[in-house]
């Protein structure tokens, strides 16, 4: 794996243990990113139903011909999905932790001069 901010090389070891990862090299913070597998597993398992109510509401009623091209591109889309989920379990991606600004900000020079407005 490498670092997203120095594409320096990482260890795959210290980065699959680690929740708080930290590049040797440039010192940034990084953290795994989220696997975009589950949630399409999530929304392919919807298509049946969203199929199926569709036909009723518009009362149509397919041939074999159709359920059968339906139902190949259905496993083809489920063939596609576990091989991405297998890609990204194998090859995790990084990405540079977001810290978080604070909700207060102190404005310092505002005291120390007070002919400066505070809002800037």
């Amino acid at each position: 794996m490498q670092c997203p901010k120095c594409s320096s090389k990482l260890e795959r070891f210290a980065t699959l243990r680690a929740a708080r990862l930290v590049c040797p090299n440039c010192r940034a913070a990084l953290e795994l990113m989220p696997r975009r597998a589950p949630l399409l597993m999530i929304l392919l398992t919807m298509v049946p139903v969203q199929l199926s109510s569709l036909f009723r509401l518009t009362q149509f009623r397919p041939g074999p011909w159709t359920l059968a091209s339906l139902a190949a591109g259905y496993l083809a889309a489920w063939i596609a999905l576990i091989v991405l989920a297998v890609k990204e379990a194998r090859r995790p991606r990084l990405r540079e932790r977001l810290r978080p600004k604070p909700e207060i900000v102190l404005n310092l020079n505002a005291a120390v001069n007070p002919a400066t407005p505070a809002g800037k």
